[in-house]
């Protein structure tokens, strides 16, 4: 449904930037209407005379105030002054035994994720409200956990019971969201499964429906699906949940700008879309101002619409969308421990260190059908024993399982290719006609061999790799495996077509990175007097 113009809520000039949002906002299931009233009451931090939690003593003096920006886990008896920017009902464990509640706290700095846990959770959810503005202190700073944490911080708090929590005044310079957004346009670049902030303009909606979940047992929810564009002129599908969902069609008429914040990157098929449980209409921010003027008053709604596509073609077939090694980790830690749990990513990289261990072989011997692993009989009358089963096989054949490594400029990753990748990787050579070889030499001599054929093919050639990762149980350990699905080299047996996408990729990855103002001012600070230079 195409939504029906309205009012310009920018009128009197949009406030703030990107980082920060507006004030106010209520909680109602995670959407903030703009501009800003006062909070509700019981949402607001309140006076000094409220209520504050407070804790043992811990040794070691008093605390000192600090911004969130600056929390880690070397800082001792801090505190901040915070607003609470987000709270999530109690929830118990799925695997029963207690109970957690988390919020995200922000402030002019940043903004960071805490939980509690078990009694901490049921001393604190009456006392901490969404938009309050609290002192916190007596928590433990560690490292985030990206596959459950949605902020950009690298740290992120834990509260037990003795925790110090105190309402103070509310700070008019404290937003009540932190937001980084990402361009429309380069949500192709971004891991599945990632979280980002997104900035647009509801280009049309459908209506709210409920569907059945696939749980155990099955309940009803409620979606509405969005299209949300951007001065990039690229759309993308946008799915509210819950509460939001059920918003009365009046509040997406009119076109209104709308911020994401922790949306999740979801691909299938062809397409990429988001879902989002927290959404803000009419941010006051000066993106969101900036994009009413372009949509309403300088021709953005008359403008051709693309729809965001999560698939490119590579060489000579059709290859998904590439990643680097980095974002292919960061998939990976928002991925599920599930048995059907997996992500796969296509990546530029070289191929370094084939099987470096010392004593490693490079192919293991099958049965024929099913590849499953064989021994000779232990009986000696010959043939081979499946060990999965034990039955007995005539013949078998021989397949590649090399443990390999490769890179690219976002760091390495260890994997695994077997037989028909393997093959790839070893010039051809099946893995039959290298036991055949060994098979005519000595114990000593097999393992020189063996050793010289990994350091013939250990050439740092760059593939593209279509790599599988998922988590495994190895002797009662859970542990993450990356295998490759397939590979094509780029260089030599590549097409020119394939080459030339190669080093289109590469020239924007280059000109992505020199427009990074981190990287700049890294040369800068590396080279000052060749930039000196070249200046003059």
């Amino acid at each position: 449904m195409a939504a029906r113009g309205g009012v310009n809520p920018y009128a009197g000039g949009g406030r703030g930037g990107g980082r920060g949002g507006g004030r106010g906002g209520g909680r109602g299931g995670g959407m903030h209407m703009s501009p800003a009233a006062a909070a509700a009451p019981g949402m607001r931090g309140g006076g000094r005379g409220g209520a504050a939690m407070r804790g043992r003593r811990t040794s070691g003096g008093s605390t000192r105030e600090m911004p969130i920006r600056d929390l880690d886990a070397n800082v001792r008896n801090w505190a901040v002054k915070a607003r609470v920017a987000d709270k999530r009902p109690v929830r118990d464990f799925k695997s029963g035994g207690g109970k957690y509640m988390k919020i995200t706290i922000c402030d002019q700095s940043g903004e960071i994720e805490a939980t509690f846990f078990n009694n901490a959770a049921t001393t604190f959810d009456p006392i901490v409200q969404e938009n309050g503005v609290y002192k916190f202190s007596r928590g433990l700073v560690k490292l985030a956990n990206p596959q459950f944490n949605k902020t950009t911080h690298r740290y992120e708090i834990t509260f037990d019971e003795w925790a110090s929590i105190e309402p103070v005044d509310d700070d008019p310079h404290l937003p009540t969201q932190q937001y980084e957004f990402k361009p429309i346009d380069q949500l192709e670049q971004l891991a599945e499964n990632a979280n980002i902030d997104v900035i647009g303009v509801i280009h049309s909606y459908d209506q709210a429906m409920q569907i059945k979940t696939r749980s155990d047992p099955p309940r009803d929810v409620n979606k509405r699906d969005l299209t949300v564009v951007d001065q990039s002129g690229v759309e993308v599908k946008v799915t509210l949940w819950a509460e939001n969902a059920t918003q009365n069609d009046s509040v997406f008429d009119g076109n209104p700008v709308i911020a994401l914040k922790g949306a999740r990157i979801s691909r299938f098929n062809d397409s990429t879309s988001l879902s989002a449980n927290k959404m803000e209409i009419h941010p006051q921010c000066t993106e969101a101002n900036a994009l009413y003027q372009w949509y309403h008053q300088s021709g953005g709604a008359a403008q051709p619409i693309i729809r965001l596509s999560a698939q490119r073609g590579m060489g000579g077939g059709s290859w998904p969308l590439i990643k680097t090694i980095e974002e292919h980790r960061l998939a990976c830690q928002t991925m599920g421990m599930g048995e059907n749990e997996k992500t796969v990513s296509t990546i530029a990289a070289h191929l370094f260190e084939i099987d470096k261990r010392e004593r490693g072989n490079i192919y293991y011997t099958a049965d024929p059908k099913d590849h499953c692993k064989v021994e000779p009989d232990p009986s000696g009358g010959g043939g081979f024993v499946r060990n999965k089963d034990g039955q007995h096989i005539p013949e078998c054949t021989y397949r590649y399982i090399l443990k390999s490594e490769i890179r690219d400029h976002t760091g390495s990753l260890a994997v695994s290719a077997f037989d028909e990748v393997a093959r790839v990787f070893m010039g051809g050579v099946e893995a039959a006609d290298i036991a055949a070889q060994l098979d005519q030499l000595s114990e000593e001599d097999a393992q020189g061999y063996i050793a010289a054929v990994k350091e013939e093919h250990d050439d740092k050639k760059l593939y593209w790799f279509k790599i599988q990762s998922k988590h495994e149980t190895w002797n009662d350990q859970m542990q993450l495996k990356h295998v490759v699905l397939r590979a094509e080299a780029i260089m030599g047996e590549a097409s020119q077509e394939g080459t030339v996408a190669e080093g289109n990729n590469l020239l924007n990855l280059v000109e992505e990175n020199l427009n990074d103002m981190e990287i700049q001012n890294a040369i800068a600070y590396q080279y000052p007097q060749q930039q000196q230079q070249q200046q003059q």
